[in-house]
């Protein structure tokens, strides 16, 4: 893996390890890396709180940056054919303009 490179973390992922509270592995295995999600991905994890009680560890990690894609990037992806790729797209562009801290280890 290229250390300068975000990640960006989609729901299957971030859900799967608190499904199986691991959060610390994933943590410690994304060190060094900027890593990102979107708000549309901490609300879909939100929403499985009630029935998966394990997800709300996925909602607050320190090391986990958020970004809310506003209208106005949703639809120039869509105009420009970006597709799934937007948010991606969208979080590497804002980083590329003002880089966030990077991702530490977590503490159980």
């Amino acid at each position: 893996m290229t250390a300068n490179k975000p990640l960006v973390l989609d729901t299957m992922c971030l859900s799967h390890f608190a499904l199986i509270e691991r959060l610390d592995v994933l943590g410690d295995l994304l060190s060094g890396r900027g890593c990102w999600t979107t708000a549309v991905v901490k609300d879909e994890i939100s929403r499985g709180v009630e029935s998966y009680p394990l997800l709300r560890n996925a909602l607050d990690l320190p090391w986990l940056h958020v970004e809310a894609l506003d209208e106005s990037t949703r639809s120039n992806s869509s105009r420009s054919g970006r597709g799934r790729s937007a948010p991606r797209t969208a979080i590497m562009e804002k980083q590329a303009s003002s880089p966030p801290a990077r991702c530490s280890a977590v503490s159980r």
